[in-house]
């Protein structure tokens, strides 16, 4: 899956990327959001200039992969613990509901340090820099691959 964000800065070995957050067309009362901007490093063979379009390459298995455990593993952990209190407090919802809270935070804890160990897997990288001007279009649609505009 590729993405396209455009250059504003380079600093150091590094490129300073902005591409809008949403999904949604700026037309889009309900997906509208700002952009953001991000660093990535800049691959050895290419020589980038403020304003070209870096075209990005983000797996589709990792981008899957990084949701579940972001989204869902909290979840997971929940449903144990949750029984776990239901267990040691002899029924008391209210006990085994803070107890499952409990393990959603832990869930979080442990996300985080999964982050720090595996920042550079999930990583996007790089494809090409590319001096095309993209057309003055709605930010959403210029990001997507199959964008009608294009």
């Amino acid at each position: 899956m590729n993405s396209v964000a455009k250059v504003i800065d380079i600093k150091n070995n590094n490129v300073i990327l902005e591409m809008p957050k949403g999904g949604g067309c700026a037309s889009s009362r309900m997906f509208k959001t700002t952009p953001h901007t991000f660093s990535l490093p800049i691959p050895k063979d290419q020589k980038p200039n403020i304003g070209d379009i870096a075209i990005i390459e983000i797996d589709p298995k990792k981008s899957i992969l990084s949701s579940f455990i972001i989204f869902i593993f909290p979840l997971l952990l929940f449903v144990p613990a949750y029984y776990l209190g239901l267990k040691i407090s002899n029924n008391s919802q209210s006990i085994s509901t803070l107890i499952g809270l409990i393990g959603i935070i832990i869930g979080l804890i442990i996300i985080f340090f999964i982050n720090k160990k595996l920042n550079k897997f999930f990583t996007p990288k790089i494809k090409e820099f590319t001096k095309t001007k993209l057309p003055p279009i709605c930010e959403a649609c210029k990001m997507s691959d199959n964008c009608s505009s294009k």
